[in-house]
């Protein structure tokens, strides 16, 4: 699945998946959601060898979630790879998977790839569900994305251009945070025993159940709670890279059963702010005493404001309260052969 811009480069490519015999069926998404109704809607899903797209990280999260909605999706999102091959401006997925970001080498790779399960992470908000295989973010980094989308021309730059504009007046976010870590308690949690008509169990879409409950349940005690005031930056995420250049999550795995967290407070200062934008892309900004990281199994959010950005994997959702569970090894994709190094 491609986009308009990229058509050109994927057919430059059509030499190389003639080589390897490849019988490829090419679709160009012409609006928001197209490839969602696309992957719902294909019938011999189930036959192809991976679903590529050609596109931002965008298109990876319309395809998951399209194949959520399938009466099979828990079988497809299994055993069929989604894949990128870079198209925008943030191009994360290929970036973790393929350690590149050139097409052609990223076509090369997705021909020689390795099968890998990945986790995926359920956001739930009121009565909606959405699987999210990259980042969830709200505060400074989701307004540098969200709000920099007439920057597109600029690519990956127009990240760095959002912060400048709020390096000498970060966005302050009050909220409350609470956070669960199945591996740090020593016996079940009651939370699964008693929360939500899905617990425990498949729906009927063959997606494995809710295991924490809802916004609409009650926390344990076994959750952690924070007030935090005066937010900054909130990221999580499992994997390092959020886009082609932000190496955020150093540490993370994609088949941990686990996400990363990482908190900022607005009140870090103009230069230590700066420093931390500085640090990203090599990954050493965890050791600032103002970063604060974690990892964890579940989490729940409830901001104090009704107004403010919120982004899973890129793209722009209500803010408005909302709860993430890892759902580990739901997902599958390809990542480079071994010996492969950065390109």
């Amino acid at each position: 699945m491609t986009t308009m811009q990229k058509m050109k480069d994927m057919t430059e490519q059509a030499p190389l998946f003639d080589a390897a015999q490849c019988r490829v069926e090419l679709h160009e998404t012409r609006y928001s959601g197209h490839a969602s109704r696309l992957v719902r809607e294909d019938r011999d899903i189930d036959s192809w060898d991976a679903i590529v797209c050609c596109s931002g990280d965008g298109l990876p999260y319309e395809v998951i979630n399209g194949i959520a909605q399938r009466d099979d999706a828990g079988n497809i999102l299994r055993n069929v790879p989604v894949v990128q091959l870079p198209g925008d401006s943030g191009n994360a997925m290929c970036v973790n998977m393929f350690k590149t970001t050139s097409f052609s080498h990223a076509a090369l790779y997705t021909l020689k790839g390795i099968r890998q399960p990945m986790d995926l992470m359920l956001v739930t908000q009121g009565d909606k569900r959405y699987f999210s295989f990259l980042s969830q973010n709200i505060g400074l980094l989701a307004e540098c994305d969200l709000d920099t989308e007439s920057l597109r021309f600029l690519g990956g730059k127009r990240f760095a251009v959002g912060f400048l504009q709020r390096l000498f007046k970060p966005p302050v976010y009050g909220c409350d945070l609470a956070v669960y870590n199945s591996t740090s308690q020593h016996s079940t949690d009651p939370h699964s025993d008693r929360l939500g008509s899905d617990i425990n169990g498949e729906n009927r879409h063959g997606l494995p159940g809710l295991q924490l409950g809802s916004l609409n349940d009650s926390l344990p005690d076994s959750w952690k709670r924070e007030h935090h005031p005066t937010l900054g930056v909130f990221c999580a995420g499992q994997f390092p890279f959020v886009d082609a250049k932000s190496k955020v999550f150093p540490h993370a795995r994609p088949d941990d059963g686990l996400v990363d967290i990482i908190i900022v407070d607005s009140g870090i200062g103009t230069w230590r702010l700066l420093q931390w934008l500085k640090r990203v892309p090599e990954g050493n900004h965890l050791a600032m005493r103002e970063v604060h990281h974690r990892k964890v199994s579940a989490y729940r959010v409830v901001p104090v404001s009704t107004r403010g950005a919120f982004s899973i994997d890129g793209e722009r959702s209500s803010f408005q309260p909302f709860q993430v569970e890892v759902h580990p090894q739901l997902g599958m994709t390809l990542v480079t052969p071994p010996g492969v190094e950065e390109r």
